[in-house]
């Protein structure tokens, strides 16, 4: 990966910490943060970077306020955060594809203010609130930038060891040596974080994970579980699960217990925080934990590489980790009081941004049980579609639904043709240039609101091209993709394209997809698949309820 690094100080050395760790890295000419990115033939833009760490310190910010805060003359006249705002937006819109790390500040340990700071309203510290402030509504504005939170990481060292004065007068640098590798190890894991799925799923044990003891001994009575003492420990992990499900993640259990001793546990307990329907899959038995692991595998419809495993028993761990390498398996402490921290340490389960259609995901799942149920009810699988009464709404290009186009051609495998990964800023620039429509279905039933979960993206011209066509494996064989391809045929027709052409390209993966061209009217060509857009079909859409940009049909 490459990193350009540009800062009103010299990042020479973490530039250097950065390239030990397998970065290839440009670091721009000194103070020249603006002129680099203003410039179009700059060494920044020659470098092409997949990263551009947008780097300022409180001095920077401040400048000599930190040692002459009362200082009249030397007043609020510049601004830091207009400086960044120009070198974001000019940057964003030079190198559309280029993802920008900006930095919160700390206040250093020694300043002009010292204890007065805290006790008048024009402090220091108003100054780095306002301005990490700033930052923050930054990324929430332009979906390119990153926040690395440096304030918080300075903080969590130790601000009085922090900064090395000699450095700063020696060389423009301003760092200790210790500060610039753990920035630059911090800077790693948040990229990252940045470039791999986060984890969908959360398998728990119960007996002295969730509560002390062992319910089958101890009885619901002696389990260790309150708002004080040993009890306290599981119940703020329980809290911390909690958590987590709020942001999107589910929750399962794999319990070797009796399912009815469990159950009286989750509905009668006083003191449980988790609550029965907090939980979307269930395994309490006596088997193999790694065939517990593979059944929530398949009742959710999710990979073990998605999931997390926290177990007290240190067996069981190996168990799973021998089975499922590719399920994080947490080292649980000894010690409960440690469960929370190792939980929020968990790589595999921190994110840099959360989507709408993660924070409803434990609701639609909860959904998808019920509708589960009401399948087994049927044995005519038409007859069922129609029960569900199915809805769907396809439309295209809306700002606000970008993250979630993006999240499903990052993390969409089985169903998806072409298997193209692209970010927030790549679509926004296939859609700025007009050489691609990007198109979205969302899905609702009886049971609830799916979301998004089929995209399509073509590349216009005299004949479009699908370059991308995926839907969430939750909705298989509904008949969704049909009134998807059904919509691009019409909107081609529409703008005079006469031909529709797909692409199957084998992942590994997908194999599930590998004849839908030809199970919908499509004529195999030179390994591409071909459609007169003006052709009827794809038939079999009775069962739905069809709004397309707004028009019914």
């Amino acid at each position: 990966m490459k990193l350009a690094l540009l800062s009103p100080t010299n990042l020479d050395f973490l530039a250097a910490e950065l390239n030990s760790l397998h970065f290839e890295t440009y670091t721009a000419p000194y103070g020249q943060v603006v002129v680099e990115a203003i410039n179009p033939d700059s060494g920044l833009y020659a470098f092409a970077p997949d990263i551009v760490i947008l780097h300022y310190d409180a001095a920077d910010v401040m400048r000599n306020k930190l040692i002459r805060p009362f200082e009249a003359s030397m007043g609020n006249e510049w601004n830091a955060i207009d400086e960044i705002k120009t070198t974001v937006s000019t940057i964003a819109s030079t190198s559309p594809n280029t993802s920008i790390v900006l930095n919160t500040i700390p206040l250093p340990a020694t300043h002009g203010m010292g204890r007065l700071d805290q006790n008048t309203p024009a402090g220091l510290r108003t100054i780095q609130n306002t301005h990490n402030s700033a930052i923050s509504s930054l990324a929430n504005e332009l979906p390119q930038v990153i926040i690395h939170d440096y304030q918080s990481l300075a903080e969590s060292h130790g601000l009085n060891n922090w900064y090395d004065a000699r450095m700063w007068y020696l060389a423009r640098a301003r760092l200790a040596r210790n500060s610039t590798s753990a920035v630059a190890n911090d800077l790693a894991a948040l990229l990252a974080t940045a470039e791999s799925p986060r984890a969908k799923v959360i398998v728990i044990d119960l007996d002295n994970t969730c509560w002390g003891g062992v319910i089958g001994d101890d009885g619901i009575e002696g389990i260790t579980l309150g708002t004080d003492g040993p009890g306290l420990a599981f119940s703020t992990f329980q809290q911390a699960l909690l958590n987590f499900r709020d942001q999107g993640v589910l929750l399962a259990v794999a319990s070797k217990n009796d399912f009815d001793v469990v159950r009286t546990v989750f509905d009668s307990h006083p003191e449980m925080i988790l609550k029965y329907d907090d939980i979307s899959s269930w395994q309490v038995n006596w088997d193999d934990k790694a065939v517990s692991i593979q059944r929530i595998s398949e009742e959710l419809d999710l990979d073990p590489d998605s999931f997390v495993f926290f177990d007290d028993n240190p067996v069981e761990r190996l168990r799973v980790s021998e089975a499922y390498p590719e399920v994080t398996v947490v080292d649980v402490p000894n010690d409960p009081s440690n469960y929370v921290d190792v939980l929020f340490n968990c790589e595999a389960l921190t994110t840099v941004r959360l989507t709408d259609e993660d924070l409803v995901r434990p609701e639609r799942y909860k959904a998808r049980s019920k509708r589960t149920g009401s399948s087994k009810t049927f044995t005519d699988v038409g007859q069922f579609l129609e029960s569900l009464d199915m809805k769907v709404e396809i439309s295209e290009n809306l700002t606000i639904t970008l993250p979630r186009i993006a999240q499903l051609t990052q993390k969409t495998n089985q169903f998806n043709l072409r298997t193209q990964r692209y970010s927030e800023a790549d679509l926004t620039n296939m859609i700025a240039n007009g050489s691609h429509r990007v198109f979205w279905l969302r899905l609702s039933d009886k049971f609830g609101d799916e979301g998004i979960v089929a995209v399509a993206i073509v590349r216009t011209g005299s004949q479009w091209f699908i370059d991308t066509l995926l839907m969430s494996c939750r909705i298989l064989n509904r008949g969704i993709e049909r009134a998807l391809i059904r919509h691009l045929k019409q909107e081609a027709h529409i703008v005079g394209v006469k031909i529709l052409i797909g692409e199957f390209i084998p992942s590994g993966r997908n194999e599930i997809v590998r004849d839908l061209y030809s199970s919908m009217d499509f004529s195999e060509q030179d390994g591409k698949w071909i459609v007169d857009t003006a052709s009827n079909g794809p038939e079999g859409l009775t069962e739905l309820s069809v709004m397309t940009s707004g028009r019914k049909t």
